[in-house]
């Protein structure tokens, strides 16, 4: 149900902006367990799957995300969450819940 979804993307969105929020430059800079990249890495590669996955619903061309530094990680993360939300079908959202949920795991 695509309401479900939805509400699904919006909760991973307000979990992770209000962690990503909270890291300290030397915990972006960090390689969490388990993972072969530093926080910031994940999240700006989160930042571009959910670009893309956007787009594709939007059915727009794929083009990278620029850098605005650290200090909008979370601010760029919700808006490419918000374009999926709202452009997004059922695998659409299945496939940006999946990112959003693997993003927090790994953070």
């Amino acid at each position: 149900m695509p309401g479900e979804q939805v509400r699904q993307l919006l909760l991973e969105r307000r979990r992770l902006t209000n962690r990503i929020i909270g890291l300290s430059i030397a915990q972006l800079d960090a390689v969490p367990a388990g993972a072969d990249e530093s926080r910031r890495g994940l999240i700006l590669r989160a930042i571009g799957s959910m670009a893309d996955l956007g787009a594709r619903a939007e059915g727009r061309p794929v083009r990278p995300v620029p850098d605005a530094g650290d200090r909008t990680l979370a601010d760029r993360l919700a808006v490419m969450i918000d374009d999926v939300a709202l452009a997004g079908a059922g695998p659409d959202l299945d496939e940006g819940i999946e990112i959003l949920v693997g993003l927090r795991r790994a953070l």
